[in-house]
């Protein structure tokens, strides 16, 4: 009976000791090492192609008479006059129009029947104007001629009024479309018949005297 009881135990002894070696709890597998995923690589912005800015052309000045020696329509200063130095005022002007060959300036007294105080003709197209102090060579070196003044003479002469109510004088530039066939000292009635059917603009510029 003890022999019995013993093998019994044996056995189950025999059976607790393979459980314990097959049946423990399971382990927890590791987790698998997840690869790390490379950062995305930022592909760099093109560098900004640096653009130049179109060049404006600047507008061409309009075909205007200026002047520093004086504003339009204000006094002639005396320097300009024959109470004074009686020199030819700084005349400027802007590009004449398409199609200019030349240019011709006359300045007159319209309160003196017309009276002729300078002309000036075949003045290069592309001048933009006379300096202050004209000579009165019948020819300049830039090729104008100069006409015949009222006095008979050539070159600049200033406002000359009799002494009373002050007169308007005149600057009128004419663009034309063809070169005068006239020669130094032209009277005004030669020049105005050879501008006939020539003019493409005509401007003016005008101021005060009185004595």
């Amino acid at each position: 009976m003890k022999t019995t009881t013993l093998r019994t135990t044996l056995l189950w002894l025999c059976a607790i000791a393979m459980l314990s070696a097959c049946g423990g709890a399971p382990t927890e597998s590791a987790t698998p090492t997840q690869a790390a995923s490379p950062a995305p690589t930022q592909t760099a912005a093109p560098a900004a192609t640096a653009t130049t800015a179109p060049t404006e052309t600047a507008a061409p000045a309009p075909f205007e008479i200026s002047s520093t020696a004086f504003a339009e329509g204000e006094v002639i200063p005396p320097r300009f006059a024959c109470t004074g130095e009686d020199l030819s005022p700084e005349l400027a002007w802007g590009a004449p129009p398409e199609g200019t060959v030349t240019l011709a300036l006359l300045f007159d007294d319209p309160d003196a029947f017309n009276w002729v105080h300078w002309l000036i003709y075949n003045i290069p197209a592309e001048s933009g104007g006379l300096p202050e102090g004209m000579p009165s060579d019948p020819q300049l070196a830039d090729g104008s001629l100069q006409g015949q003044t009222s006095w008979g003479t050539m070159g600049y002469r200033g406002p000359c009024p009799p002494p009373g109510a002050p007169h308007t004088y005149v600057f009128t530039l004419y663009a034309l479309d063809t070169s005068l066939a006239l020669d130094a000292g032209a009277d005004v009635n030669a020049f105005q018949l050879a501008i006939d059917g020539h003019v493409l603009a005509e401007i003016e510029y005008t101021g005060q005297f009185s004595r």
